[in-house]
C-alpha cells in the first residue's frame, strides 16, 4: 500500500504456481488494494511453473530427457509467450499428442497438463504481460525473499517479535533497494 501511495502508476502483478490456496490469499491481498490498483491488477501463473508442466508433457511425448523433448518444451514455452492465444495453441497441440498416445500413463500425464492449462487459462496472458514489461515469473520475488528474509531472519538463534522482525525487514529492504 505504501509503494502504491508513492507510485500509483505501478501495476500489481499477482503470480503463483497455480495452487488454489495461493490464489485465494492473493485475492485477499488484491481486495485490500485501492480501487485504481485493483482495476489494473494482472494475474499470472508463474511462467516457470507452467514451463515445468510443459516439460513433463514433452517428456511423455518424446522420451524423458531427450533432445526432442527439450526442443519441443522450448517451442511450446515460446508459443505461450509469443501469442495472445498461446495457451490455446499449446493446448491444441497437446490434445493432438494426447490422441496419438498409446499408454494410459501417457494419456493421464497429458490430460493433467492440458487440465492445468485450461484451469489457468485466465492467468497465462504472458504475451500481454511481456508487452507491458511486467514480470511473468516469481523468481525475482523469491530471490528478494531469500536475500531479505531467509538470510537475516533465519540465522541460528535469531528470534524476533512481530514488531522487531518488521523493523529489521523494513530497514533491510530500504538498504537493499
Amino acid at each position: 500500500l505504501h509503494a502504491l501511495a508513492l507510485r500509483p502508476d505501478l501495476v500489481p502483478v499477482m503470480a503463483s504456481d497455480g495452487a488454489l490456496g495461493q490464489w485465494e490469499s492473493l485475492a485477499e491481498i488484491t481486495a485490500a488494494l485501492p480501487e485504481p490498483a485493483r482495476e489494473i491488477t494482472v494475474w499470472l501463473t508463474d511462467f516457470h511453473h507452467a514451463a515445468g508442466h510443459l516439460g513433463d508433457a514433452c517428456n511423455v511425448i518424446d522420451g524423458k530427457g531427450s533432445a526432442s523433448a527439450q526442443v519441443r518444451t522450448r517451442d511450446l514455452c515460446e508459443t505461450l509467450k509469443a501469442y495472445d492465444d498461446g495457451a490455446e495453441r499449446v493446448t491444441q497441440r497437446l490434445r493432438h499428442y494426447r490422441r496419438k498416445a498409446t499408454t494410459e500413463k501417457a494419456c493421464d500425464e497429458l490430460d493433467s497438463v492440458i487440465g492445468y492449462l485450461e484451469n489457468n487459462r485466465a492467468r497465462v496472458g504472458y504475451k500481454a504481460a511481456i508487452d507491458r514489461n511486467l514480470p511473468i515469473a516469481t523468481g525475482p520475488t523469491e530471490a528478494a525473499a531469500k536475500t531479505l528474509v531467509n538470510v537475516r531472519m533465519k540465522r541460528s538463534g535469531a528470534r524476533f517479535s512481530q514488531h522487531g522482525g518488521q523493523t529489521v525487514l523494513s530497514l533491510r529492504a530500504a538498504l537493499k533497494s
